[in-house]
């Protein structure tokens, strides 16, 4: 069986092949520490036994709390912002010049 590590409700990661872990249906629901029957122990086991700092590449890839992508969330609105703004002043750019052609023609 497949198992997120980063829950695939987030969508940032969810398809994301160093997202996943390949589990017997034993080890996957059952075992003391298996993702469906305590996710913290499993997540700690992962650490331990995946390559070192995997889990909080996870992290940052996805925005959950710990990764970095937080910022990049608010940098990302900036810039729409931005490009709304240069949108706005192109369509007037080209509405000035459509009338100034309009009274010359």
């Amino acid at each position: 069986m497949h198992n997120h590590i980063i829950f695939r409700n987030n969508y940032n990661i969810r398809w994301d092949r160093e997202n996943g872990s390949l589990l017997c249906n034993y080890n996957h629901n059952q075992a003391p520490n298996a993702p469906h029957h305590d996710n913290e122990k499993f997540i700690e086991w992962f650490k331990i036994h995946r390559p070192l700092g995997l889990y909080q590449k996870l992290l940052n890839k996805s925005g959950e709390k710990g990764g970095a992508n937080k910022l990049e969330i608010l940098e990302l609105m900036q810039l729409r912002n931005q490009l709304k703004y240069i949108k706005g002043s192109l369509e007037k750019t080209k509405k000035n010049s459509e009338q100034l052609a309009f009274t010359r023609g």
